[in-house]
């Protein structure tokens, strides 16, 4: 017959086990619908027309701005950017709901141009310049100038290509 100190010890190692997995299944389910939408957000993104302008950069050859395109998730939170073409989705840790920007980067040689468009997305409209460097599968962003201070601390905190 277990002892009441083992049976407890038993108890509290279930406990922990069930937040875990919760939290496996949470992320798993996270990242199937970032996929998903950030599928959508970038068909509606190019619908939308509406592109930002620094720097002359309306004229870039498509194999420029693939430097940049696929998936990369950020070294400080996790967060997920995805970029295809002239648009990107960025999905961002939450356990309550699901966060997802949409927005639109033009790339021009190593600068890039983010600009928020979802109706949700903080700084939406506002333009955040990065010049951005890729060694291996890392990519790091230096700040040129952005007004977005959310946008401005996860951006510059390194990323890693998924």
């Amino acid at each position: 017959m277990p002892s009441k100190s083992r049976k407890k010890k038993q108890d509290n190692n279930k406990g922990l086990i069930i937040i875990i997995i919760t939290v496996i299944v949470i992320a798993a389910i996270s990242i199937i619908a970032g996929w998903y939408f950030s599928d959508r957000n970038t068909k509606e993104t190019v619908s939308e027309g509406t592109e930002p302008s620094v720097q002359q950069t309306d004229k870039l050859p498509s194999a420029i701005g693939s430097v940049l395109d696929g998936t990369w998730v950020s070294k400080y939170d996790g967060a997920i950017l995805t970029v295809n073409g002239r648009s990107f989705s960025l999905e961002l840790p939450s356990v309550d709901k699901q966060v997802l920007v949409a927005g639109t980067i033009r790339v021009h040689e190593q600068t890039a141009v983010l600009k928020n468009i979802s109706a949700n997305a903080n700084c939406k409209g506002l333009e955040g310049q990065y010049t951005f460097s890729v060694k291996d599968k890392n990519l790091q962003f230096q700040l040129v100038k952005d007004e977005c201070a959310g946008r401005k601390e996860r951006m510059t905190a390194g990323w890693f290509r998924l």
